[in-house]
């Protein structure tokens, strides 16, 4: 008899966001990742290595008449860790010829915006008519990373002033607040310009930030030619799974040169007297 076999799945970037789930069968070795939130699509391609073809393919997105968790204890049901856009999570695929028959699946799927981070399986459940009138049903999955960031805000004390002078220091407090609900696991703090030098903070140690709290990164540039500046700051930090990630924030200003110094008109110009050499008698 012919039954369906998933033989290669791959992963196709979302234009609404830039996240992919790692492909099931291993033959992707990108570890990209989704965060809470996200919209991925997911496409799949089935392939029917059996003698006869498969009639009646009902692709659905969770586990068949399943509501519990993994062994992980973390829901995997795709109305709940990852909700089916569009089609319900189900997909009627129909029939796949026999000897190599292939079919490309294609969903879209939003990530809970309350899912914690970790390594969640995605069940896919394939349920068709066999030759001789019989069910089979067969259930895959896709291995998805999530990645909860730390919930950070960037601001300037003061604020970064429109125009600064070219050749002039400019000093700077760069804030940043931890906004979300655990601590931020921070390691260093980088500073980069464009037009500008920078003469202070290039490089500064932060640490962990617990929640709620505030650090401040002193900094100081030399604006160097008419024109834009901008000022980049990168906080780097380590996510739940132990990697290495960036919270970027770019401030932006511009570089004119410095007026020129205006004469007081109270101050009057003395001019020296002259000198009279005398003559002698």
């Amino acid at each position: 008899g012919g039954e369906a076999a998933p033989v290669d799945e791959r992963l196709r970037r979302d234009q609404r966001r830039s996240a992919l789930p790692a492909p099931v069968d291993g033959d992707d070795t990108g570890q990209e990742t989704v965060q809470p939130g996200d919209v991925f699509t997911l496409t799949m391609t089935l392939k029917n290595v059996g003698t006869a073809k498969v009639d009646e393919l009902l692709v659905t997105f969770g586990r068949s008449g399943s509501d519990g968790n993994d062994d992980n204890g973390k829901l995997t049901l795709s109305n709940t860790t990852f909700a089916a856009l569009g089609s319900g999570g189900a997909i009627y695929a129909g029939e796949i010829a026999a000897n190599g028959g292939t079919i490309d699946i294609t969903q879209a799927f939003i990530v809970s915006g309350s899912v914690d981070s970790g390594i969640y399986q995605l069940p896919i459940t394939l349920r068709y008519t066999k030759p001789d009138g019989t069910v089979g049903e067969e259930t895959v999955s896709a291995g998805v990373i999530v990645v909860k960031p730390p919930r950070l805000m960037v601001r300037t004390n003061p604020a970064m002033p429109e125009t600064v002078w070219t050749g002039e220091l400019v000093t700077l407090d760069v804030q940043l607040i931890n906004v979300g609900q655990q601590d931020a696991n921070l390691t260093f703090a980088y500073v980069e310009a464009e037009n500008a030098d920078i003469v202070e903070g290039v490089e500064t140690f932060i640490g962990r930030l617990p929640y709620g709290e505030t650090t401040t990164l002193e900094t100081a540039f030399i604006p160097l030619e008419t024109g834009p500046v901008s000022l980049t700051v990168r906080f780097e930090y380590v996510d739940d799974l132990n990697r290495s990630d960036n919270h970027v924030e770019t401030f932006n200003t511009r570089a004119e040169l410095p007026p020129r110094p205006t004469p007081d008109p109270d101050i009057t110009a003395i001019t020296p007297e002259p000198v009279v050499t005398p003559t002698p008698n």
